[in-house]
C-alpha cells in the first residue's frame, strides 16, 4: 500500500472512525481465526479478493468503471521514492502480491461521490503487523504530508490547481481483524478562482496477511459517514467468512 501514496489517504473526525493518530482502548484485540495450512497461493489470494471486494450489487445507484493505469513522470517517481525512503521502505513491492481491486463506483450529481475497495497481500503475519504499525504512525503521516506538498505545490492540471492539503489519521474499530487504520486527505481544488473541497478517505484493516481497504471520495462534503461505515463492516464480515 505504501508504494502508492494515493492509497495512503486520510480519515478522521466523523462517522465510522475516530480522528486520532494513536490506538484507542476501543480498538478490538481479537485475533483472526486459525489460517489454513500451507503457504498462501495465488489462487487462494484471488478467491479471497473476489469474495471480499465490493460489487455493483453493494452500491445501487452507482456506475461501475475500470480506470486505466495512470502514467507517472520521472519527477513523480523520484518523489514517490523519497516518500518510501522516508517511511523506511526501499521499494513498493514489500514482498506481497499485486493489489486486487473492485471496479470504481461513482455517482454524479451536485455532490460527486466515488467508492471502491481493494485487497493486497503481505509476505508474512509479522510483515502484516509491521504494516499496521506503520500505517498508524505519526511518521507515515509526516512523510505523506511532505510528499503531497512537494507533489502539488506550484502545479496545475489544466485549469485546476490543488492547495491547502490536510491529512488526518484514525483507528476505526475492526473486530475480528488484526487491527484497523484510517486516513483522510482534504484538499482545496481551485477552478477559475472558485475554491471547493475534495475529500479522499481510506478505511482499512489487516486480516492475517491480507490488507483490505475501502476508498471513498466526495466533492464539497465527505462521502456519507453512514454509508462508509456500512461498507467497511461489510468488508470485515466478508473477510471473516472467506477462507484465506
Amino acid at each position: 500500500m505504501l508504494g502508492l501514496a494515493v492509497s495512503l489517504t486520510g480519515c478522521g473526525g466523523h462517522g465510522s472512525f475516530t480522528g486520532s493518530s494513536t490506538t484507542t482502548s476501543a480498538q478490538a484485540k481479537s485475533a483472526p481465526k486459525a489460517a489454513p495450512s500451507g503457504p498462501l497461493t495465488s489462487s487462494r489470494a484471488h478467491a479471497f479478493a473476489r469474495a471480499v471486494n465490493l460489487t455493483a450489487r453493494d452500491l445501487p445507484g452507482f456506475t461501475a468503471s475500470r480506470a486505466g493505469a495512470e502514467r507517472e513522470s520521472a519527477s513523480e517517481r523520484r518523489l514517490q521514492q523519497r516518500f518510501l525512503t522516508c517511511v523506511g521502505r526501499r521499494s513498493s513491492t514489500g514482498g506481497g502480491s499485486d493489489e486486487l481491486s473492485s471496479p470504481k463506483f461513482s455517482r454524479a450529481g451536485v455532490l460527486d461521490e466515488g467508492v471502491s475497495s481493494s485487497v493486497s497481500f503481505l509476505a508474512t503475519d509479522n510483515v502484516a503487523a509491521e504494516e499496521l504499525a506503520l500505517l498508524r504512525s505519526s511518521r507515515a503521516r509526516s512523510c505523506l504530508s511532505t510528499y503531497l506538498q512537494q507533489l502539488f505545490t506550484g502545479r496545475r492540471y489544466g485549469r485546476v490547481s490543488i492547495r491547502d492539503v490536510k491529512i488526518s489519521q484514525g483507528v476505526p474499530p475492526a473486530p475480528g481483524s488484526t487491527g484497523g487504520f484510517a486516513w483522510r486527505i482534504r484538499a482545496g481544488v481551485a477552478v477559475r478562482g472558485v475554491l471547493a473541497h475534495f475529500y479522499l478517505d481510506t478505511l482499512g484493516f489487516i486480516y492475517r496477511q491480507a490488507e483490505v481497504r475501502l476508498l471513498s471520495t466526495g466533492l464539497l462534503v465527505p462521502f456519507p459517514a453512514a454509508a462508509q461505515e456500512h461498507l467497511f463492516r461489510l468488508l470485515l464480515r466478508r473477510a471473516e467468512a472467506a477462507p484465506l
